[in-house]
């Protein structure tokens, strides 16, 4: 899994949520520790540093817009971007992954946090990620996720990586300059407090899509992610409630969350390791696995006439606790 940020040096959200996750992910909380052996992790904070340090909002001291620079970067004048694709491609070539890509970034057109991914089809499995993270994370809207790449995309990360890199999944990640438009904090300005808590959700939200990857008979695992993201209608026909809510995974785990969501006919289905055998980490789903080593309405931000926007930290006991009581 490779998380890369700041790209744009104005969009300093992007860093608040790129901490609450790294935060999260380096706690002991069982979801991060049960991640922590079953994934390998690379995480790149800032990739315009020369740019955060001179004060620019888009560009490098080159000039350059590093988030147009993915699909042909020059090692000399956006070498941050250089070194990160050979990393990725060189880890495709041992295949070792990855098999997620995610770049975070701050929006100044529009509200909430939202992703946009490569393009597909209604039902691809590549929009369950955001799905989960909607489930957790009160400021995350579904509706605001595009999965539609234009041509104008093929310089960015998500775009170039999408391309390049057919085994991983790869998004970016959004926060708004301003806040969310509904809910709780509707018509307030985020914090970094409630940024680290997005980005602390989405750590909480791959644990979870980490449980579903996991799960026994293929089958089932297929039909459960069919009736998630195709609605209200394909719910109702698999028996299943909408909105679908589900129990924190740090409670007494994810596996009884995601064996009440994809009861399908009866059977429930139940993360591999769902048997409470001891430890923390077996009460996640994950089961102290060995390592694996492994779109469309971008404007005002990230991908748009601005890249891939995004943003700016909060404690990481208070990111942990907060992923726990919200599902």
């Amino acid at each position: 899994v490779v998380l890369s940020g700041r790209v744009h040096p104005g969009e300093s959200n992007a860093s608040w949520l790129l901490r609450g996750a790294i935060e999260f992910l380096t706690s002991s909380c069982p979801q991060a520790r049960a991640l922590r052996r079953s994934l390998v992790f690379k995480v790149v904070p800032m990739l315009n540093p020369d740019g955060v340090i001179n004060g620019h909002h888009r560009t490098n001291l080159a000039g350059l817009d590093l988030n147009r620079q993915w699909a042909e970067p020059s090692r000399e004048r956006s070498p941050t971007v250089w070194h990160l694709r050979a990393l990725l491609l060189s880890l495709a070539r041992q295949r070792r992954g990855p098999v997620l890509f995610t770049d975070f970034h701050g929006h100044s057109r529009r509200r909430n946090v939202f992703m946009f991914g490569g393009s597909c089809a209604a039902g691809d499995a590549s929009r369950l990620l955001p799905l989960l993270l909607a489930r957790l994370a009160p400021d995350f809207s579904m509706e605001g996720c595009s999965f539609a790449l234009s041509a104008a995309k093929a310089g960015t990360a998500r775009g170039a990586m999408f391309a390049a890199l057919p085994s991983a999944t790869s998004y970016t990640i959004e926060a708004s300059f301003a806040g969310a438009s509904g809910g709780a904090r509707a018509h307030e300005h985020f914090t970094p407090l409630s940024l680290e808590e997005t980005g602390a959700h989405f750590v909480a939200a791959l644990h979870d899509l980490v449980c579903l990857w996991k799960q026994r008979p293929v089958a089932a695992w297929a039909a459960g992610v069919h009736a998630l993201l195709h609605g209200s209608k394909a719910l109702a026909a698999a028996g299943l409630p909408w909105p679908v809510v589900l129990r924190a995974p740090a409670e007494e785990a994810a596996a009884t969350a995601w064996a009440n969501v994809l009861r399908l006919g009866g059977r429930a289905v139940t993360p591999s390791g769902a048997k409470r055998e001891g430890g923390a980490d077996t009460d996640t789903g994950l089961g102290g696995e060995s390592k694996n080593g492994g779109g469309g309405g971008d404007s005002g931000g990230g991908d748009s006439g601005g890249g891939d926007s995004g943003g700016g930290g909060g404690s990481s006991s208070r990111s942990s606790s907060s992923s726990r009581s919200r599902g």
